[in-house]
C-alpha cells in the first residue's frame, strides 16, 4: 500500500464528503446533510476519485484515512451506519 502523498492530502474537493464515506456512510446518508442533494454528493465523490489519484472509492477511503481525515481522531459529525446521530433514527 502507498502512502498518501502531500498532493493527495491538500486538494480542495470537500473533505466533508470524503470523511463520512470513509466513516461508512452512502451517497445518500451524506446527502441527508441539510442543503445536500444526492446528486451533488455523487459529484464530489467523483471529483474527489479524480484529484486524488484515487481509483474506486476504496482506495478514496484508503488516502482519506492516510490523511487524517478518517479514523478516530476524525470521528466527528456522522456516528456510522445504524448509530442514531443528528436527525437520524437508529435503524433507518
Amino acid at each position: 500500500m502507498s502512502t498518501a502523498t502531500g498532493a493527495a492530502c491538500s486538494r480542495s474537493a470537500s473533505p466533508t464528503v470524503l470523511r463520512l464515506a470513509a466513516q461508512g456512510a452512502s451517497d445518500g446518508e451524506i446527502a441527508a446533510t441539510p442543503g445536500v442533494s444526492e446528486t451533488t454528493v455523487k459529484t464530489h465523490v467523483g471529483n474527489l476519485l479524480a484529484e486524488r489519484g484515487a481509483r474506486d472509492r476504496v482506495h478514496a477511503v484508503i488516502v482519506a484515512y492516510e490523511c487524517g481525515l478518517a479514523g478516530s481522531s476524525a470521528a466527528r459529525g456522522w456516528p456510522g451506519p445504524g448509530r442514531a446521530g443528528p436527525g437520524r433514527t437508529p435503524g433507518r
